[in-house]
């Protein structure tokens, strides 16, 4: 994971946070994952910020179906940037899994950032995340925290919008983390 100068697209990840899955977010992929072993690391308090919001940052998801790259704009969201920086820089997401792989036709998405490989759970600390704009679309290839109650109980825990849905668009509560780079990768949960 790194910062990249948005002046200087070749620029490459530093690092990058290696996610399994048995049911994988890529299209017709069915392979199944090696059982991950997180390196079960926790942190109480919230980073400070240390990012460059001038920069973009990118993150590669390594998965048993293939990367998901997803950018990153702290212009938009700093408090959540720095906070998923942090952790990626610590390999916190590091041989996790996808928790939750919900294949609805009305709103598809893959589920992530916990080392138990649940949904329960997450980092040992809670942010206050950015509410999102009214008129916010949670689209296809939306990277978003998932959240207990709002944008304030943020920690580690994100999803990635596979099928839209218009519910989420009426009340946006989960503050934008980034976008998958190339949503068609994506494919569906078929």
């Amino acid at each position: 994971l790194g910062g990249n100068d948005e002046k200087d697209p070749s620029a490459s990840p530093t690092t990058s946070p290696t996610t399994s899955t048995s049911a994988g977010p890529i299209a017709g992929c069915t392979v199944p994952a090696p059982e991950p072993t997180p390196n079960g690391k926790t942190f109480t308090k919230a980073p400070p910020m240390t990012i460059n919001r001038d920069k973009i940052y990118v993150a590669t998801l390594q998965t048993s179906c293939g990367n998901i790259v997803m950018r990153m704009d702290p212009q938009q969201s700093p408090a959540t940037v720095n906070s998923f920086v942090f952790l990626a820089r610590q390999a916190f997401y590091d041989n996790t899994k996808f928790g939750r792989v919900q294949n609805d036709p009305n709103f598809g998405l893959v589920q992530a950032g916990t080392q138990t490989g649940t949904i329960s759970g997450g980092v040992d600390y809670t942010y206050q995340g950015e509410t999102p704009p009214p008129g916010t679309k949670y689209s296809r290839g939306v990277v978003a925290m998932a959240n207990s109650q709002g944008p304030s109980t943020n920690g580690s825990q994100f999803f990635i919008v596979v099928t839209s849905a218009d519910f989420l668009d009426q009340n946006p509560n989960y503050s934008i983390l980034g976008k998958v780079q190339d949503a068609a990768s994506l494919g569906t949960l078929d």
